[in-house]
């Protein structure tokens, strides 16, 4: 049974996507808009049309920096997190494990970049176009999770938390 809330919601989705049809350009498009309005209630339709654009990869990739600069969360000319602010979390919590230092980060700027196809990454941009990075890999079942330093084409090791293989 739905709430009165959801029930809203949902008509404010049907009303959205029949004043702009354009937007029902994937299957998902109803979902994904209906827990947009869910989680920010009172955003622009323009705010909700880039929504929208930003979570059209819907399960497999997400955009957290740029869903919090949209909703207004973050301002997008703020400074970035610099290779000194990864360094200093990594190093006060190096103790408390990888997934810890991630939540560290993720506290300090949203990643920009979350997902993938088998082995999943989140990418905190060091600078506005990813030239400059710190990407996270998780643990796949087969490797280290580490955290690696990308610039220049090259990728440096900041943190490298073995493979826990069961006895």
């Amino acid at each position: 049974m739905l709430t009165e809330n959801a029930e809203s919601v949902s008509e404010d989705v049907i009303n959205f996507l029949e004043k702009y049809p354009e937007l029902k350009y994937h299957d998902k498009a109803e979902d994904i808009l209906y827990e947009c309005m869910e989680l920010y209630p009172n955003l622009s339709d323009e705010q909700y049309k880039e929504l929208l654009e930003v979570r059209r990869y819907d399960g497999w990739l997400y955009f957290p920096y740029q869903e919090a600069v949209i909703v207004g969360e973050i301002d997008s000319s703020a400074p970035r997190m610099t290779l000194d602010d990864v360094k200093k979390v990594i190093e006060e919590n190096r103790d408390s494990g990888f997934d810890n230092i991630v939540a560290k980060l993720a506290k300090i700027q949203p990643a920009d970049q979350v997902g993938g196809s088998g082995t999943t990454t989140a990418q905190f941009f060091l600078d506005d176009d990813g030239k400059e990075c710190v990407i996270a890999v998780y643990d796949d079942g087969e490797h280290d999770r580490q955290i690696l330093y990308y610039h220049s084409d090259e990728y440096e090791p900041l943190y490298v938390e073995k493979l826990k293989i069961p006895n």
